[in-house]
């Protein structure tokens, strides 16, 4: 579900910055999306205790997977896989730190609830799909500027 979830607020992210794409490509970045939301997903959770070193590069491959088929299926624009790898495994850190210093994750700090540890993995999902999506917006933002200075240097985005 989650993964749904994400690919349709990326396709959202789409419609809103007015990207032309046609049906069937939709239907291939949303189908191909939620394959590789579900290998990652079942990558992290057989890595059973491996998860901390292995999460890392899953939420990384994850990351860089999703900017590279938005590249190839939805509209070309510049980014680092480097940075975008380090961006996603970060979401990994950064919960994994909390998580170890607080007898409480993220997800109980954020809605005042005390829920059971089994939820470990679903705060990494969250903040994974935030940077990410930011990051994902960032970018293509930053290339539909350029392209439109590019178009008309005169004009002035406002």
């Amino acid at each position: 579900m989650p993964g749904i979830i994400y690919t349709s607020s990326t396709i959202l992210l789409f419609v809103s910055f007015q990207i032309p794409v046609r049906g069937k490509e939709w239907l291939m970045y949303f189908l191909k999306m939620n394959l590789i939301y579900l290998i990652v997903w079942v990558l992290t959770m057989i890595s059973s205790w491996f998860v901390i070193i292995f999460g890392v590069l899953t939420a990384g491959g994850g990351a860089t997977s999703t900017f590279i088929l938005t590249d190839k299926a939805i509209t070309k624009f510049p980014f680092s896989r480097t940075a975008v790898f380090i961006a996603g495994g970060m979401s990994f850190v950064l919960v994994d730190i909390i998580s170890l210093d607080y007898d409480f994750s993220l997800s109980d700090y954020l809605f005042n609830r005390n829920w059971s540890s089994s939820i470990f993995l679903a705060d990494i999902f969250i903040f994974w799909q935030l940077i990410t999506g930011i990051m994902l917006a960032i970018h293509l933002r930053k290339s539909q500027i350029s392209q439109n200075e590019a178009m008309d240097p005169d004009s002035v985005e406002p």
